[in-house]
């Protein structure tokens, strides 16, 4: 029983090594998994996750830092009812320039023209 509980310590040392090592990488996957999922709640018209995403984009989250998608996803959370969306969107906006708050604001028409189909 001993060597099977040492032998398997010692298989599983280099494991345990690698998450210590990696253990950003752990919180990033998770991350971008969370996103993810908050995407696919998004794109079912779920308000708390369009908020969240929004949210996700505009920190660089999980996903790549996009304060256009930011903003797209806070505006239709907006539109949808969400008073704490429509506070983010209006800051976020301050950091953006006229044409990115216009191309937000298109993407945003064609996402929820397309019942939350085509939101890229």
């Amino acid at each position: 029983m001993r060597q099977i509980l040492l032998a398997a310590a010692i298989a599983l040392m280099p494991v345990a090594a690698a998450a210590e090592e990696s253990r950003w990488g752990a919180v990033e996957a998770g991350s971008a998994e969370a996103a993810h999922l908050f995407r696919m709640g998004a794109e079912q018209g779920q308000v708390n996750s369009q908020e969240t995403l929004g949210i996700m984009y505009a920190g660089g989250d999980g996903v790549p830092k996009d304060l256009v998608m930011a903003h797209m996803w806070l505006d239709i959370a907006a539109t949808n009812g969400s008073l704490l969306a429509r506070e983010y969107r209006d800051k976020i906006a301050e950091k953006m320039e006229p044409e990115q708050i216009a191309d937000a604001e298109r993407r945003t028409k064609v996402c929820m023209e397309s019942n939350y189909k085509q939101c890229d």
